[in-house]
């Protein structure tokens, strides 16, 4: 034991002098434990250090928010009186979402900006609303935000959606704004260099993505061979059906979609006749939708917009049929193999393939083999109608 106590003594260094071994362990040990706090003391301030730098990092002065359309707009007087005081404020209203970007005075972090859109839905009424892929409130990589790249858009064609709010002159005059470097003039010599530095980094962007267009997540592109014809470019079926199968927001946004169609269609037409139809969407334009109406296939594909997808369905095609829900079911058998989910109403299928299966339905040529095709799946789907109707009336 003494032994350790002296190699323990010799080995100890404190305040630049050498402890020394006595005879009297209790000296000894209440020194080695005052040494052991001030160490203990430095190891949980340095910690603390850390983590005050580390929670700073999250403190953002530029937040955007979406929230639904029909609530009450995000003003500089809403967050001065909600106790956030703000220096810019842009709104755009679009249909279904209005988008808000800010500017605080003072950075805030995350948990304030969520604190204060509860305490603006208490006030105001005003709900947060996510959109497909993205969160309600961001702060990072602002410019990838489909929101805040439609809130550009309006910005520049002057649209009367957009609204803007700054402290110190406006939007035009402030160069230290927010939107300042996202304004464009169709004549150059009159934008400044932020602005011309943003539409160069556009242009360039653009550029790699035609240059390397195979590895891109669209369906069909065009790019640039040396001859400067446009040359089509398909993406493989099986890697877009791997890609949204495995992709949970993908899933939720078709979960919404098929939600709301079965719940438009519980009123069913008294000789059962409809449309059935196709339509796509670009926040998942590798997909196309294949449902049915009782009524207009242009009036259904607007109700879709509804189930919060961030862009608008487009109507491709749509045929009218004498038994609208049997001839989906035979649709969907039709197109089995491109089918993300078994119980999700979209299909990889280009448009192309999309215009000769309408063709056939509506009696138009078509090949031998996908008229029997074709003429299976109807008949699975009546026989799936009248084992149906049998059990129901037994």
């Amino acid at each position: 034991m003494g032994f350790w106590l002296k190699f323990l003594a010799r080995n100890c260094f404190l305040d630049n002098t050498y402890i020394l071994y006595t005879s009297s362990k209790e000296i000894f040990w209440s020194i080695l434990l005052s040494n052991f706090l001030k160490m203990t003391r430095k190891f949980w301030k340095l910690l603390f250090s850390l983590y005050c730098k580390a929670m700073k990092g999250y403190q953002k002065r530029t937040w955007f928010i979406t929230y639904g359309a029909s609530c009450t707009s995000i003003t500089h007087i809403t967050c001065s009186e909600l106790g956030v005081d703000i220096d810019e404020c842009y709104t755009l209203t679009q249909r279904d979402f209005k988008y808000t970007l800010i500017h605080l005075a003072k950075k805030q972090t995350l948990s304030r900006i969520q604190q204060l859109l509860i305490d603006a839905e208490k006030a105001y009424g005003i709900k947060a609303n996510n959109i497909f892929g993205y969160e309600p409130i961001a702060g990072d990589d602002l410019e990838d935000h489909p929101g805040m790249n439609l809130m550009i858009a309006c910005m520049n064609n002057k649209d009367e959606c957009f609204e803007s709010w700054l402290l110190k002159l406006d939007l035009h005059s402030n160069t230290r704004g927010l939107m300042y470097r996202f304004l464009f003039d169709e004549d150059v010599t009159k934008m400044a260099k932020p602005q011309l530095e943003y539409a160069l980094q556009k242009i360039i962007i653009k550029y790699n993505k035609l240059k390397k267009s195979e590895h891109l997540d669209q369906f069909q592109i065009e790019i640039l061979d040396e001859t400067s014809k446009p040359v089509p470019y398909s993406r493989p079926t099986h890697s877009i059906l791997r890609h949204y199968r495995k992709n949970p927001d993908a899933r939720n946004a078709m979960r919404n979609v098929s939600k709301i169609e079965k719940r438009l269609n519980k009123q069913a037409s008294p000789d059962g006749s409809g449309e059935i139809y196709a339509a796509v969407t670009p926040t998942m334009a590798d997909l196309h939708k294949k449902g049915f109406t009782f009524g207009s296939a242009s009036t259904r594909v607007k109700a879709l917009q509804t189930a919060g997808v961030l862009e608008p369905f487009v109507l491709v095609r749509h045929a009218h049929v004498p038994d609208a829900r049997t001839y989906e079911k035979a649709m969907h058998e039709f197109f089995k193999d491109v089918r993300v989910h078994k119980r999700k109403e979209f299909f990889a299928v280009n448009t192309e393939d999309v215009n000769k299966f309408f063709d056939m339905v509506e009696g138009k040529e078509c090949t031998e083999e996908d008229m029997e095709d074709w003429n299976a799946a109807l008949a699975k789907a009546i026989k799936a109608k009248d084992k149906k109707k049998k059990k129901h009336t037994t």
